[in-house]
């Protein structure tokens, strides 16, 4: 089989030359900090707006919640003293929400509500109201406790007949006899009730 001669290159005719390729640009990554940069903000304000919809589900108003239980007890002052109070002068409550009927007394009856659900979650404005009989005050006696704004995590609140409202702290045999707790929300109504057994004897 024949070859063909390799021609000459005729006068005046044109000799394309193929450069070799600049090493530098060969295999290089594309540039990608424009990308970045522009995707950046995105992705911090996603992850933002994830975790406030995650702080805000966790911490949703509840419109019901069952008392779970009522533990009474007379409690004194010491009971409530921590190191903290040492060092700060003030009372340091940590994760239990305190409500008092005399906040500058502590020596008093206290009923702890123990609920179903953190006491941070009830409305703004709840009231809990407690109902109460003794033999030392035949009569029905009522005392409100509104409950703070700023709340700690726990499920439980202490509800104290301090002061004036229970002027039996020394005399520790007299206690309530029969009582009902109502949770009342800011419009009035009732997220939960519990009545000890001779409430309604």
């Amino acid at each position: 089989m024949c070859q063909r001669a390799h021609e000459p290159n005729k006068p005046g005719q044109r000799i394309r030359v193929t450069r070799p390729a600049d090493p530098r640009s060969v295999d290089k990554p594309p540039d990608l900090s424009n990308v970045v940069s522009m995707i950046r903000p995105l992705l911090i304000g996603l992850l933002t707006s994830l975790l406030v919809a995650c702080s805000t589900t966790s911490q949703r108003e509840v419109s019901t919640a069952v008392i779970k239980e009522i533990l009474p007890r007379n409690m004194t002052e010491e009971q409530f003293v921590r190191i903290q109070e040492y060092r700060t002068g003030t009372e340091y409550t940590g994760n239990r929400l305190i409500v008092r009927t005399d906040p500058k007394e502590r020596d008093g009856f206290y009923f702890v509500l123990i609920l179903d659900t953190k006491v941070r979650r009830l409305p703004q404005g709840t009231v809990i109201q407690g109902e109460f009989y003794s033999k030392a005050a035949p009569r029905k006696q009522r005392f409100d406790f509104p409950l703070p704004a700023d709340r700690p995590k726990s499920k439980s609140i202490f509800l104290g007949l301090t002061g004036e409202a229970w002027p039996y702290s020394a005399d520790k045999d007299v206690v309530p006899s029969a009582w009902r707790f109502q949770i009342i929300g800011p419009n009035g109504e009732i997220f939960g009730e519990k009545a000890s057994y001779l409430w309604d004897q």
